[in-house]
């Protein structure tokens, strides 16, 4: 009984003390032990969609984050986001003007530069997060 309450003991102390390192590492005077952080992105175009309307196309794309925290103590941090939407480009036909059509033997109408119309984050295909520690992995 008296080595599991000195074994309790010291895993309640060591847990603290990281907790309190994880707190205290943020701080500015703790920056020496940090190497750095880094950060990669890769855009995946998922699917090109042609509309006949005045929406031109549609863009499913998919954006892959990842991030990384090098420590000089403590296992490498890493966490993975990915994210999916789309994007709709389109041509607003209202920005045309008199100027813009010239009749002849042929009808020439110069259209207005394309933009995009909108875009979401679909919600449908919830975005999920792998987190790692080193030591312990866990996805959301």
């Amino acid at each position: 009984m008296r080595s599991l309450t000195r074994f309790l003991f010291l895993a309640l102390l060591i847990i603290g003390l990281l907790t309190l390192w994880e707190y205290l590492r943020q701080w500015s005077f703790f920056s020496r032990f940090t190497l750095g952080s880094q950060t990669t992105q890769q855009l995946v175009l998922k699917e090109v969609t042609a509309l006949g309307k005045l929406e031109l196309v549609r863009y499913t794309f998919r954006d892959i984050v990842e991030h990384n925290q090098p420590r000089a103590i403590l296992p490498n941090a890493r966490a993975v986001l990915i994210v999916q939407g789309e994007a709709t480009g389109c041509i607003d036909l209202t920005h045309l003007t008199a100027a813009d059509v010239q009749t002849g033997d042929t009808i020439v109408v110069k259209l207005p530069k394309p933009e995009l119309c909108g875009w979401k984050i679909t919600t449908s295909n919830q975005p999920f997060m792998i987190h790692s520690l080193g030591l312990w992995t866990s996805r959301t």
